[in-house]
């Protein structure tokens, strides 16, 4: 019997590395000198170059980036916003920061956001080696799941998707807290690695709140390594428990004020629920094998007469046969359950236990949690190579493979026709592409392309007859183009179908109101403003209307109001200060245009008004400023004052 003992706490492999994998064990001890680890980066950075050349798509990073007036104030107050408000629905301060950076810096150029993202992604392949390596002691394991993790096409939406920079930013802190902690266990460092192990958990609740799930791989860590459960154990756990909670707290806050979250029970029945979830479960286990078919939306199914496809009634036994072969010798029974803790751990407020959003699992989900998973392959393929030398040759034919899916898929990313194109034919026969039309629909409108836009709402319509938001969009691109028939008659359809939207009834009431009918317009508009009193662009339009009947203190009101409903609204202002000009208030209609301007600095329109009311004042000099501006900004009727009153 060999005279080595075994480190209590410290696993060691059940055989000792033969020489078919010497080369990986003979590197020097360093990380950061090893040379199949920066094999590995460069590898990943070629495959991943290709993604520095995708644009903006309209799948969030319009919202985060695009539209996301936080990005445009970098004051302190602007700062103090950013960490004590939600945005689009959530709460990640630091990922917000770091966009602000990359604004400040590059403006709307989508190749430094793609490669922060990148390089992050390098990061965390570094990261995640450097973890299993204190986690393990051999060098072979952690390079198997960095290269798992770096090149596995489940990532890619994790880093080519630039509204996910809040993945791939907490995975950064996630992974350096479990390092450190790591050394908290295993080298008994006391309060150093402690300390820094809560500091970079609190870092990765700043940019995702899904690092809430930090303290359950904690505990897995723990059986792993051996570390008894005491209540030193316990107390010390306590601050990271209580930041989860509070961070869970704020995430559910944050979706339940969008709407997120829903209840799939009243779809789908209870029965068929529990088959929705296993039927996720056991996509992300195929998909760690087999990554197809990869969509940037995995939709819930059709239940055509309460009856699932045959897939989720198969996922049962799927993952419980997963988990019967995980049982077999040849696989580490420690390793399996310590693999398995941390993947369900890191995967659990993802797992559609509590249904936010509409799809049944997400690929961005596998970012964290698939490492358990890599890892219980990674000591599987060790142990065997050393046995069966041709395992090792598989194993690199099967890293080729999703590098090659990887680079593939990259492309998919590239702006939002290559991905909204994709999503619509993964999800072929889905009820659910009804709402994803819309959405490509809007996305046409808002460049300009009302009749691919139309194309989309209407595909969307045929696909699902209730869908009111397609019939909405599509009346106000008809509103647009002056065919007030087909509006009224697509906003009546989507008030049938929606009959409490407040939105839809200004939309009618508007429309009524183009068309000559201010009889019939005023109802639908008071109706709308008895649905919802904080409804800014109603009252806008309800000052319009009686800003059109000669009736300007009514006009002002209405326009006040809308503004108190949305301080940051474009169109009450520019109407207010109007009013404001007219009746020779020419310091209150400066105010407008100032405020307009800290919420709006390129809107040109705001320039040239205030250039005009400039010179009522005898304000020459900042007229002709205001006016150089409006012109720099691409309203180019300010060149004629310029040329009157501008020397």
């Amino acid at each position: 019997m060999s005279g080595k003992k075994r480190v209590p706490g410290r696993p060691m492999p059940d055989k000792p590395i033969n020489s078919d994998v010497a080369a990986l064990t003979s590197v020097p001890r360093s990380t950061w000198t090893d040379p199949w680890l920066w094999m590995l980066l460069g590898i990943t950075a070629i495959i991943y170059f290709k993604a520095l050349g995708n644009g903006f798509t309209d799948l969030d990073d319009d919202y985060y980036i695009i539209k996301n007036q936080h990005l445009r104030d970098w004051s302190m107050e602007g700062l103090k916003t950013i960490f004590t408000t939600f945005y689009s629905f959530n709460y990640h301060p630091l990922t917000t920061l770091s966009n602000l950076v990359e604004f400040r810096m590059f403006g709307l150029n989508p190749l430094p956001y793609h490669l922060g993202n990148v390089l992050l992604h390098l990061c965390n392949t570094t990261l995640v080696f450097l973890f299993i390596l204190k986690l393990c002691n051999n060098r072979v394991t952690p390079w198997i799941v960095a290269a798992l993790f770096a090149l596995h096409p489940m990532h890619v939406e994790s880093v080519a998707w630039v509204a996910e920079r809040k993945d791939v930013l907490y995975a950064a802190f996630y992974l350096a807290a479990l390092a450190a902690y790591v050394d908290y266990v295993k080298l008994n460092r006391g309060a150093r690695d402690y300390f820094l192990t809560l500091a970079w958990f609190a870092c990765s609740l700043l940019s995702k709140s899904a690092a809430v799930t930090l303290p359950l791989v904690m505990l897995a860590i723990d059986h792993y390594l051996g570390h008894r459960l005491t209540l030193k154990s316990v107390l010390e756990k306590l601050p990271f428990f209580a930041l989860s909670i509070l961070f869970g707290i704020l995430a559910i806050m944050s979706q339940r004020q969008g709407g997120a979250i829903s209840d799939i029970t009243i779809s789908y029945g209870l029965t068929n629920r529990i088959f929705v979830f296993f039927g996720g479960l056991a996509a992300y286990l195929g998909m760690l094998v087999v990554p197809y078919p990869l969509a940037a939306i995995h939709y819930f199914p059709n239940a055509t007469g309460g009856v699932l496809p045959l897939f989720y009634y198969c996922s049962i036994p799927f993952v419980g046969g997963i988990a019967f072969l995980l049982t077999r010798k040849v696989f580490n029974r420690k390793v399996v359950i310590f693999g398995v803790l941390f993947f369900l751990a890191s995967i659990s407020v993802m797992s559609q236990l509590v249904a936010v959003g509409a799809a049944t699992f997400a690929e961005r989900y596998t970012y964290i949690a698939y490492v358990g998973l890599f890892f219980i392959a990674a000591t599987t393929i060790q142990a065997e190579a050393e046995k069966r030398g041709w395992i090792k040759y598989v194993g690199i034919a099967i890293l080729a493979i999703y590098a090659g899916m990887t680079f593939q898929r990259i492309g998919i990313w590239q702006d939002t026709d290559t991905l909204f194109t994709d999503v619509v034919a993964k999800n072929e026969g889905n009820t659910h592409n009804s709402y994803f039309y819309w959405y490509w629909g809007n996305a046409k409108k808002e460049s300009g392309d009302y009749s691919a836009a139309v194309d989309y709402f209407g595909r969307a319509i045929s696909i699902d007859s209730g869908n009111y938001r397609a019939f909405a969009s599509r009346g106000s691109i008809m509103e647009m183009q002056n065919n007030l028939n087909a509006a009224l008659a697509d906003y009546s359809r989507a008030i049938a179908l929606d009959p409490t939207s407040a939105r839809f009834r200004n939309y009618l009431g508007w429309a009524l109101f183009e068309k000559g009918d201010s009889a019939g317009c005023m109802p639908q508009l008071w109706y709308a403003a008895k649905l919802d009193s904080g409804y800014s662009e109603l009252f806008n339009n309800l000052g319009w209307i009686w800003f059109s009947h000669n009736n300007p203190d009514s006009a002002k009101f209405y326009y006040s109001k809308a503004i108190k409903c949305d301080h940051t609204a474009l169109k009450p202002y520019l109407n207010r200060a109007a009013l404001y000009a007219a009746g020779s208030k020419f310091a209150e209609a400066i105010n407008d245009y100032d405020s307009i301007i800290l919420y709006h600095p390129n809107d040109s329109l705001t320039y040239f008004n205030r250039g005009v009311v400039k010179i009522n004042l005898n304000d020459t000099g900042g007229a002709c400023d205001d006016w150089k501006k409006a012109n720099q900004l691409g309203y180019t009727k300010a060149i004629g004052l310029i040329k009157l009153f501008c020397k």
